[in-house]
Parts: C-alpha cells; sequence; structure tokens
C-alpha cells in the first residue's frame, strides 16, 4: 500500500474567529441579550452597526449561538450560523455544545 503525504499545516481551512471574553457591562453583550430573547432585527441592527458577534459570555463561556438555541430561538440560531463568523465548534465552560 502506498504511503500518502499529509500536510498537517493545510491552510485550506477558513480561519477560526478569535472569541472575545465580554462582560455584562461591555456594549457588545447586547448580541447576546438579542440572540437569547430572539430578538432577530435586533441582531440586524447591531451587525449593521459594526458589533462584534464574536463574544463569548464571561461565566458560561456561551456565543450568541448557544444563546439562542438555548432558548428556542430557530430564526436567530439559523440567522446567526448565515450571517456571523462564530465558530459553531466552541464549547463553553459547562461542555454543552
Amino acid at each position: 500500500m502506498a504511503q500518502r503525504d499529509i500536510n498537517v499545516m493545510d491552510d485550506s481551512r477558513p480561519p477560526r474567529a478569535r472569541l472575545k471574553i465580554v462582560y455584562a457591562n461591555y456594549e457588545e453583550y447586547h448580541v447576546l441579550v438579542a440572540a437569547s430573547r430572539g430578538h432577530l432585527e435586533k441582531l440586524k441592527t447591531l451587525k449593521q452597526r459594526g458589533y462584534d458577534f464574536n463574544v463569548v459570555d464571561w461565566y458560561t463561556g456561551d456565543t450568541a449561538i448557544h444563546w439562542a438555541a438555548y432558548n428556542n430561538h430557530l430564526e436567530c440560531f439559523q440567522w446567526l450560523l448565515d450571517n456571523t463568523t462564530i465558530p459553531v465548534d466552541h464549547r463553553n465552560n459547562v461542555c454543552l455544545y
């Protein structure tokens, strides 16, 4: 059997977004709150205003995608998947997806 060359440094994948830890008094916390409450129009407005969506809650490690999913806001969840670069494979601090 022929041996295949495996490129460990494969750059064909898109770069992972860096996540920023936010606290309740940070402006970007509005992204997490809007996702948790299902405010799709608010999320769109925040995106237009240039808010950073690559943020995690300081305590739980949850992203906006986590918060939308936990609260059964499918439209927000789908919009976040389609319109942001939040890494979907990010684990939070309690090991839930």
